[in-house]
């Protein structure tokens, strides 16, 4: 995604060798990862064209590691990937114009990202009802469950609407995804935050449920595409 947006370049380099390619280069954050674990890398060929391919993890070429940890969603099980001269053959290759092909699937990469947010949200949602003394005392936050709950509803018909035109590969239909994306990643934001006001000083205690999702919420910020990615996106316009 950063790297078809001219964010930085792929971290993926390759060349021809025999019937496939050769791979090497380092992808720092992948998630839903481990070993024997299967994942689509892109790599930049010297002619200046991206190939897009399956690599297996976990092996000799194709190692991984945790070299940080998360401060909430470690179960994400994200790990850099180091390729050292992987053989990616023929058969492995999804596409030899991965810049023709990377279109049609964008907008449903980000679409399913969504529902990590409007979970969240709802979950936030789901925490200031429960607790019915702090919901009491924080019925004048300008943020409460039913106002969360119902952009989540409206978010969640706007995701299902673009669902529809999800293999559209024009740019105002990809900006258009990016909106949707960036409204989710702010409802997560703003709802966590809600609950961790509603909390107060027992949100702020190690261990906090509302802590927590606060921490969670900043993850569905950052991870790519990001807000500053998006935002950045936007602001170059069609």
């Amino acid at each position: 995604m950063k790297a078809f947006s001219g964010i930085e370049p792929l971290a993926l380099q390759g060349e021809r060798a025999g019937s496939g390619y050769r791979v090497r280069g380092r992808l720092p954050w992948v998630s839903n990862l481990g070993p024997g674990h299967r994942l689509a890398g892109i790599l930049a060929l010297p002619d200046g064209r991206r190939v897009m391919g399956l690599f297996e993890a976990g092996t000799d070429a194709v190692s991984i590691a945790a070299n940080a940890r998360f401060v909430a969603l470690e179960g994400t099980g994200t790990y850099t990937v180091m390729v050292r001269d992987a053989h990616l053959s023929e058969a492995d290759v999804i596409t030899h114009d991965a810049a023709a092909f990377v279109p049609r699937i964008r907008n449903g990469f980000v679409l399913l990202q969504t529902g990590m947010g409007l979970g969240l949200a709802r979950g936030a949602a789901a925490l200031m009802r429960a607790d019915a003394r702090g919901r009491t005392n924080a019925a004048f936050l300008p943020l409460g469950p039913e106002a969360i709950e119902a952009r989540a509803d409206a978010l969640r018909a706007r995701v299902a609407a673009a669902a529809e035109a999800h293999a559209a590969t024009d740019r105002a239909t990809f900006l258009e995804t990016l909106r949707l994306r960036l409204d989710v990643s702010w409802l997560a934001l703003e709802a966590a935050q809600s609950a961790m006001l509603q909390a107060g000083a027992r949100g702020y205690l190690e261990g906090a449920e509302a802590f927590r999702r606060l921490r969670e919420a900043q993850f569905v910020a950052i991870v790519t595409p990001s807000v500053k990615h998006i935002t950045t996106e936007l602001a170059r316009g069609a």
